[in-house]
Parts: C-alpha cells; structure tokens; sequence
C-alpha cells in the first residue's frame, strides 16, 4: 500500500459547500473532483488531443461510470478538516436601514459588515448570497408584523412601522436572533486541512499524488476559485511507502518542498514520467494542436506579481485591481483592470439591457467565463456552440483564467494561470443574452477587427497575446514556461 497525507493551510477563504448550501464542508467529493480535473491538463500534456485515451487513462485511475461499463477508482482520497468553520459575517454587524427612492418606493435593507470587502468584485456573488440570505429572513420578520416590504414613500413607511408598533431597533434586534447561528459559513484564512491518498497501485499513486499539488499550486477549491477563492498552500506532506522505494520517495519529496517555480523539474521527473508511460501505452501522441478541446499543462502560462504583500488581504486586493481596476463611485463602475480593457459599455447597453443584440468587435468580456449576469439587468449572456452539426447553448464555460493569490516564504503574491482551449465546440463567436424578467433573448455577435466571426482560434490567439500583455502591463511577469 501507498500513502500519503498532505498537510494544507489556506490562503484565502474557502467557500465549499455541501449537502445543505449555507454550510461551508470540506469534503472528498469536492476535493477528488478537482484532483479529476488537474489530472487532464497533466495527462493532457503526454497523450496531445486524444480525448478518448485520456478518458481511459483518467477512468483507470480515479474511476468512472457509463454505457462502456463502471471502474472502481483505484485511489482513496480521504480529508480532513482540522479547524470549525466560521460564519461569513458577525451577527452584531447587521442593520437595517431605510432606502427612499421616488421612482421605485421606499423599503426597508439589511447592511452588514463583508471581512472581505478589499475582494468585493472577485467575491460579488459570495456577498449577493449573503444579502438574498437576509432578505429572506427580513421578509420573514416583517411578515410576522403583518408587513409588506414595499411602501409608496418615506411617510407611509414611517407610518405602517408606527402603527404596528415596531422600529429599526426592534426588528434588527429580531433579525439578529432569528438568524443567530444560522449565517452561511466558510473557512477563513489559516484553516487547516489533511488530504490522505491512498493506492495498492504505485502508477495511480503517483499520478493522484501529482494532481492534488497541481490543484494546490495553481488553482483553489470550492465556490469562486478561479476568482481568489480557495486557494490553499502545502505546509507538509509524510508518507507510507515501500522502504526501498528511492525514487518515489524523493519524490514526494520534491512536491514536498516545490513552489509554482518548480513545474518544469516536476514534469521531468523520472518517477512521474515512467508512471504516465506506463498508463498511456509509452504511446507517441505527438504534440497538442494550437487550439486544445480540454486545458493542458503543455499550453498552460503562469504569472505572478512583481510585488509581494504583506498579507492575504492585501494581495487580494491587488489582484482584484489587476483584474477588474479601481471603483469609481460616482460613475459606479470599475475602471482600468484587463477586464475592462476588453469591454464596450455602450454596446452592452444597447445589446444586452435593452435586449437589441448586435454585432461587436469590441466587447470581448464574455471569452472570461460564462455565464455573465448583469443582475441591475436581470439579463444573462451565454455562449452558443456546435455538438453533432447543430447549434448548442452551453449554460455555462469556465474561465480560462485562474486568479489565485500563493504565498512563498512569508509573502503573498498574486497570481494568474492561464489555460488557453477551445471556448465551445465549433464556436463562432455567438452568445445568446436573455432576460430573467420574461424569458426573452437576442444573439450577439463577436467579431475580430478584421469582422470575422470570432473562432476558438481567435479565442486562443488573444488570451495569450492580448489578455498576457496586459496583464504583464499591470506587472505581472511570466514564471512558466
């Protein structure tokens, strides 16, 4: 039997949730299925495009079910939370407050204090979750007084509270202890964590081994790791392994004490190499194609910061203004990040709020991951596809680009891992954007600035030149390859 545990500390919060959403969960499911996707872009980089052969190899090792027949994974992934996770927010920091509007009517808000709010755009939905959340439970309070969260102005509001008796005080005080104990919770930073994975089989071993670091040094877990969530960092790692093992020994002992600096020495190590020759066939699978169908270590770059930070919350903060800018309150929009080098505010208006649609080539904000939500719109934006000659709408895309924050030493720095392949099956640069409101829709479509559709080709072609460059302007420099 082969084992090891890896000892992990996060970095940043961790928003994990399981069975019931509200409560944060560490959990082996969650935890194997991002080993799962690391394991691609590893395999990826040995066995070229073969998406078949990778499936293959994939399903021997951690396991799979379908019409070819079931495999039973060949590793044990266990976890273990060391620290209770925390609520998101204070209990004694929520007010209610009153919003006058002439257009829309008076109600009645819940505020309260976000720790995170240096990340407020990177974990916007985080904090929509929360505020729906104490939407809720305020319109449960209310109702209990026989009241309606809508008044035609500040007088009416006044009066209905008066008249049932009730004041800001005393239904914040209500508020509080109805959600008492109740509040959506996560891990904060410096949680820790125990990742065991076990094998009668060394190949499966290794491999399994080798993803859990990739999924620990370059990306993060649970809800809005690609955004700064959820990244961890390995504080140790002890194994149980044949004694005379040598070579897988030193290993481990290689991932022990590897940094994001270290892919290339990973990649080439001996132990990790017979392990995918062996499991691929040592088949010759040649190169990847420019535009991969599935992420791979062989097209992925790696950035980091030019400036380290003093702390998570800090490098959070710049890593959000590296990627979305700086807030301007009185236009109350953000400015000056990557993403908005590559936005047409006014298209997005016409196209998308008034639901004219469109073509552009100059709104790109979609190839960072769909679904888009403008929910001032309650509009959404998804990408539409090709699957067996027909047209598809893909509910959702990841995003190509990870943003994560790692620490080395006792610093922190932001980092960035892109991961160019193909946007959609066949995709030629159309989105459909649809309103919530009453389910109707429009196509946009994007276009190069030669007004050609815009291909995964293209897609390819400017997250690696355009989005790198920019992100390199905003001082970022590339570590890999």
């Amino acid at each position: 039997m082969y084992e090891a545990t890896f000892d992990l500390e996060a970095i940043t919060p961790v928003f994990m949730r399981g069975a019931d959403q509200r409560q944060v969960e560490f959990r082996s499911a969650s935890v194997k299925g991002v080993m799962r996707w690391w394991f691609r872009a590893l395999a990826g980089a040995y066995l070229g495009n073969d998406i078949e052969k990778l499936r293959e190899v994939e399903g021997r090792i951690f396991g799979s079910a379908g019409s070819n027949g079931s495999r039973k994974s060949r590793v044990t992934v266990f976890v273990k939370a060391l620290n209770e996770p925390g609520p998101l927010i204070d209990v004694e920091s929520i007010r209610i407050k009153k919003v006058i509007s002439n257009k829309k009517g008076s109600r009645l808000k819940v505020t309260f204090s976000f720790p995170y709010n240096k990340a407020g755009y990177l974990f916007f939905s985080v904090r929509m979750e929360l505020e729906k959340f104490l939407k809720n439970e305020l319109g449960a309070v209310l109702e209990k007084h026989g009241i309606r969260n809508k008044f035609e102005d500040k007088r009416q509001l006044d009066q209905i509270l008066q008249m049932k008796g009730v004041n800001l005080g005393k239904l914040t005080s209500e508020l509080k202890e109805r959600v008492r104990g109740r509040i959506p919770t996560h891990y904060p930073p410096g949680s820790r964590f125990q990742v065991t994975i076990s094998s009668s089989d060394r190949e499966a071993f290794v491999l399994a081994s080798t993803s859990l670091w990739l999924a620990v040094t370059y990306g993060g877990f649970g809800f809005r790791a690609r955004r700064g969530a959820g990244s961890l960092r390995v504080v140790g790692i002890t194994w149980d392994v044949p004694s005379g093992d040598r070579g897988l020994k030193q290993f481990l002992e290689t991932l022990k004490n590897a940094t994001l600096h270290d892919l290339e020495r990973i990649l080439e190590n001996k132990t990790l190499n017979d392990a995918v020759n062996k499991e691929s066939g040592k088949a010759n699978y040649g190169p990847s194609p420019q535009v991969s169908s599935f992420p791979t270590l062989s097209k992925m770059i790696v950035l980091i910061s030019e400036r380290s930070y003093r702390n998570h919350s800090d490098a959070l903060r710049a890593l959000q203004e590296a990627y979305a800018g700086h807030y301007d309150r009185s236009r109350r929009m953000y400015e000056g990040g990557v993403r908005f080098e590559f936005a047409d505010r006014r298209f997005s208006h016409d196209a998308i709020k008034r639901l004219r649609g469109g073509e552009t080539n100059t709104e790109y904000r979609y190839y960072f991951g769909t679904p888009v939500i403008y929910a001032n719109w309650e509009t959404e934006v998804r990408g539409i596809g090709r699957e067996n000659s027909r047209e598809k709408e893909f509910s959702r895309r990841a995003s190509s680009v990870i943003l994560t924050v790692k620490k080395i030493g006792e610093s922190y720095y932001p980092v960035v891992v892109i991961l160019p392949y193909q946007y959609l099956p066949m995709h030629r640069g159309k989105f459909l954007a649809e309103s919530k409101r009453n389910n109707e829709g429009t196509i946009i479509k994007v276009l190069t600035s030669q007004r050609t559709p815009f291909t995964n080709e293209d897609f390819v072609d400017w997250i690696t030149s355009d989005v790198l460059t920019a992100f390199r302007f905003r001082g970022f420099r590339r570590v890999y390859p």
